[in-house]
């Protein structure tokens, strides 16, 4: 059974309170040696519009703190303790939809090589960046952004979710850009994804904003992974899962994101391969019967899926 871990907020009430937050006192099975959740988190960004919206904030699970970049006409800069050049223009340009152009200094153009050689691209906007004490597969993250006035959306309209082994190199682990933006309403935005790699290094890139937005802040950033590869049924439905650290929880479709790869694809693949056989035909299937009718459609010889499958 493959445990899914609470990666952050960090289990047992425990708190970053500080861009480097020493941790210890979180319980596990050390039967696996490679999840070492104690040790040191290291929480950055690009920028930062005050002491009180550094980086670590947002991995607290609270929704009344925030990461936020840095901004034109800061009233909180202090060239003595900010480490970039006073923002001289509005890091995004307040248009339909705002993109990002940094703050008016290279300096403070703010840029992301992922990828390596000739097939390095380099993708450029705030960022914002969580070093783990150990290497984790995403299986799934949310996203959460301040309630603004208005009915104002925050939620960023393009992002990237990369990861590093060193905090140096980057790869695309996860994408979005959005025709028609999320609202949050209070309530974090769920993606459920399939990691192909490990890395104790994640950051989230924001190209774009939502309309007329000029400043990026986040009030959250959930994290759930695995130690080991695994593929995430969820992907192709909703199913409820037990979460290390957290009670039962179900996804509705309103918040979970659609499927990020094909019925078709390796992963499906994988998926059948894992829990399907020629001849399993005596099982009855009792959830999520469209999704699986799908799978059956592509793959005649998968006659069933257990309850037990899905739950473990």
């Amino acid at each position: 059974m493959t445990t899914i871990i609470q990666v952050l907020p960090l289990p047992n009430n425990i708190k970053l309170t500080a861009s480097n937050t020493d941790v210890s006192g979180i319980f596990y099975d050390d039967s696996n040696p490679s999840y070492t959740p104690n040790g040191t988190y290291i929480a950055t960004s690009s920028s930062y519009g005050s002491k009180e919206t550094k980086a670590y904030n947002i991995f607290n699970g609270k929704t009344t703190s925030k990461w936020r970049s840095d901004f034109y006409k800061n009233p909180d800069y202090n060239e003595n303790t900010f480490a970039n050049p006073k923002y001289t223009q509005t890091p995004y340009t307040g248009d339909t939809p705002s993109t990002y152009r940094g703050g008016g200094n290279i300096k403070t153009k703010y840029v992301t090589k992922i990828g390596s050689g000739y097939n390095s691209t380099q993708h450029y906007g705030e960022w914002v960046q969580i070093k783990l004490p150990y290497s984790v597969y995403i299986y799934r993250y949310s996203l959460l952004t301040p309630e603004l006035p208005n009915g104002i959306n925050s939620f960023p309209k393009k992002f990237i979710l990369a990861g590093s082994t060193d905090g140096e190199k980057w790869d695309i682990v996860h994408m979005r850009d959005y025709t028609e933006i999320p609202v949050c309403n209070g309530s974090p935005i769920i993606y459920n994804i399939n990691s192909t790699n490990s890395y104790s290094y994640y950051r989230i890139i924001v190209t774009e904003l939502a309309d007329r937005q000029t400043i990026v802040a986040i009030s959250q950033w959930n994290i759930f992974g695995t130690i080991r590869q695994t593929t995430n049924k969820e992907t192709f439905s909703n199913v409820k899962e037990n979460f290390y650290g957290l009670k039962t929880i179900t996804e509705g479709a309103s918040t979970i994101s659609a499927p990020d790869i094909n019925i078709n694809g390796p992963f499906a693949d994988k998926y059948i391969t894992d829990i399907c056989t020629a001849n399993n035909g005596n099982n009855v299937f009792t959830k999520n019967q469209d999704a699986i009718e799908s799978l059956r459609k592509t793959y005649p010889n998968c006659q069933g899926i257990t309850k037990e499958t899905v739950n473990t």
